[in-house]
C-alpha cells in the first residue's frame, strides 16, 4: 500500500531503498546514483588493516563496477536526471552495440557446471565487471605512484587480480543459472582477465594464451 501511494507522485531521490546492514552495492539508473552498504564493508570486500592491492583488488572492483553501469546497456538508456531518453548520438551508441556484442558473443561460449552462459542476459553484469576491474586497476596504479609492494613471491599488481579472483570463491548451484542476470564467480574472474591488458601486462601472458585479437573492450 505505501508503493501503491507513490503512485503519480514526484520520485523522492533522498530515500534509502536498502538498509545499512546489507551486504551489497548497487546502480540506480533513474536516480542516477550507486550506493555502497556498510554490510560490505567487511572480508572478503574490505579490512582497514589491508594493503592497497587487496582493497583495490575487492572493494576498489565493486566501486567501479557499480560506477560502470551507469553505463552499460541499461544505464546508457537514462540521462544524468534518471529520464530514459536517448542522449547519445546515433553513431555512438551503433558503435555500443558493436562492441557489446562482442561480450554477448565470449560469454555465450562459457560452461558452468554444464549451463552455457546467456551472454545476453548477464550482458550489464559483464561489461560491468570488465569495467570495475579496469578502473580500479588504474586506481590502484594512482594511488601507489610508482611505489612497488610485495607480498612472498608476488607483486601488487599481482595480488590485485588474486583479490579480485577472491571476491567470487563460493558454493555454486546450477539451479538459479538461467535467471541470473550476473554470470556464475568463476565466469565473472575468467571473462573478466581474459579482456584485461592491465592483467596480461601483469602476469607477462604470451600472445597465444592471452591473444590481444580476441579481447573485448568497452570502457
Amino acid at each position: 500500500m505505501q508503493n501503491l501511494a507513490r503512485y503519480g507522485h514526484p520520485i523522492d531521490k533522498t530515500e534509502w531503498l536498502s538498509i545499512p546492514t546489507e551486504v551489497n552495492a548497487h546502480y540506480n539508473p533513474q536516480f542516477n546514483q550507486f550506493v555502497i552498504l556498510a554490510g560490505i564493508l567487511g572480508p572478503p570486500f574490505y579490512h582497514n588493516t589491508w594493503p592497497p592491492f587487496m582493497i583495490y583488488g575487492a572493494l576498489g572492483a565493486v566501486i567501479g563496477h557499480e560506477i560502470t553501469h551507469g553505463f552499460d546497456d541499461t544505464g546508457q538508456q537514462y540521462n544524468e536526471d534518471g529520464y530514459r531518453v536517448q542522449w547519445w548520438t546515433d553513431h555512438s551508441v551503433a558503435n555500443f552495440s558493436r562492441q557489446t556484442q562482442c561480450f554477448v558473443n565470449q560469454y555465450n561460449q562459457y560452461n558452468e557446471q554444464g549451463y552455457r552462459i546467456n551472454g545476453q542476459l548477464t550482458l550489464g553484469e559483464n561489461i560491468a565487471d570488465n569495467g570495475g576491474v579496469h578502473i580500479a586497476f588504474q586506481a590502484y596504479k594512482n594511488v601507489m605512484n610508482g611505489m612497488l609492494q610485495r607480498a612472498g613471491n608476488y607483486t601488487g599488481d599481482q595480488l590485485f587480480f588474486v583479490a579480485f579472483a577472491q571476491l567470487w570463491c563460493s558454493k555454486l548451484s546450477s539451479h538459479s543459472f538461467a535467471s541470473d542476470t550476473h554470470s556464475p564467480g568463476p565466469i565473472r574472474v575468467l571473462g573478466t582477465i581474459a579482456n584485461s591488458e592491465q592483467f596480461a601486462t601483469t602476469y607477462q601472458c604470451s600472445s597465444r594464451t592471452h591473444p590481444s585479437n580476441n579481447r573485448c573492450e568497452l570502457w
